[in-house]
């Protein structure tokens, strides 16, 4: 495989997140980002996939060792996926909230929340992988919420006392 087209490959794998951010932001002006969150997602599941399959080729072949600089470029587009779903999910207004229930079931902690708009309460409910409880119930909290639809909000963070 040509080194210069390799490098140009692991480039284009590693920023492609951020580009597609760029276009999807564009596309979905005044549209609601879910439908945003969604393609990005489904986009990083794709990119996992391909990260997953030629890191299986290079380990297992000793004819595909050339794809492992493709692989390493991969797992940089998986944290560009990640960090593109979190930086849209930033740029949506911070309200204060608070904690409505909290559940623990094995390893997952179900966090139930609300907040109040205008004269409207909203809510949602995050599932976290954890094996404690990281809020309760009453606490204050962050919370990001979709203006074109506050029922799509996320919880961001603990309010400081």
């Amino acid at each position: 495989m040509n080194s210069d087209a390799l490098v140009v490959g692991v480039i284009a794998i590693a920023i492609l997140p951020f580009i597609l951010w760029i276009i999807l932001r564009v596309i979905s002006r005044g549209v609601d980002v879910r439908s945003t969150l969604n393609a990005l997602r489904a986009f990083g599941w794709l990119n996992g996939l391909a990260t997953t399959v030629l890191g299986i080729a290079a380990c297992l072949s000793e004819k595909y060792r050339s794809l492992l600089p493709l692989t390493a470029a991969c797992l940089i587009g998986e944290i560009g996926w990640y960090l593109a779903v979190r930086f849209v999910r930033q740029q949506w207004p911070t309200i204060e909230g608070r904690v409505e229930s909290v559940a623990l079931d094995g390893s997952v902690s179900t966090v139930t929340y609300s907040f109040e708009l205008g004269h409207e309460c909203f809510g949602g409910e995050t599932t976290m992988h954890a094996r404690w409880i990281p809020y309760a119930a009453g606490q204050r909290v962050k919370i990001g919420y979709n203006p074109a639809n506050p029922d799509e909000s996320t919880l961001l963070a603990k309010v400081p006392l």
